[in-house]
């Protein structure tokens, strides 16, 4: 899922990388028949693209419509599997009842 080499714009990077990870982006080059700096725009254009998907799922009205679904959902799940006229009594006295208090 890369982008084609005619898209592509060069750009000069200095990366300060650990010796393993330097190590292990040599080995994945070397599986791939590629040179590091291939394998390592690769792997960049990869995760900006996960993070522009992610922040695009993430908008407020997203998270504010997948909210509401949930909670449809819910009481459509309550109206099936419990019975005609269920309330639950969550309230403090409720909760504390036959404590002594």
């Amino acid at each position: 899922m890369s982008t084609p080499a005619s898209q592509m714009t060069e750009l000069s990077l200095m990366l300060r990388l650990s010796s393993q990870t330097r190590e292990k982006l040599a080995q994945r080059a070397a599986a791939r028949g590629k040179d590091m700096a291939s394998v390592a725009s690769d792997i960049i254009e990869q995760a900006v693209a996960a993070s522009a998907n992610s922040d695009e799922r993430d908008t407020t009205a997203q998270r504010a419509a997948a909210w509401e679904a949930w909670v449809s959902e819910m009481r459509l799940w309550g109206k099936d599997h419990l019975p005609p006229g269920h309330i639950v009594d969550d309230s403090r006295e409720s909760i504390y009842e036959g404590r002594g208090e």
